[in-house]
């Protein structure tokens, strides 16, 4: 039996209803509610630890153009 049957593998992400399985709609408002408390014990957070990214340029291949900069979310604007 699943401990945390509106989780998804991907934390942060809930399913319920008929994202899940087909089921009677008492059991579908029964998850979506269980779905919409989930989530809300993450809003209500004051703040969040996340794992950083950090992007890496290889000088060894840069030609200065600056598309890594203009493209990549990750890239710091220096």
């Amino acid at each position: 039996m699943k401990l945390r049957p509106v989780d998804f593998a991907t934390e942060g992400l809930f399913l319920c209803g008929l994202a899940h399985s087909p089921k009677m709609i008492d059991e579908n408002i029964s998850q979506a509610k269980a779905a919409a408390a989930r989530a809300a014990t993450i809003l209500s957070k004051t703040h969040l630890e996340v794992g950083a990214q950090i992007s890496v340029v290889d000088q060894n291949k840069c030609i200065s153009c600056m598309t890594c900069v203009n493209v990549c979310p990750l890239m710091p604007i220096l």
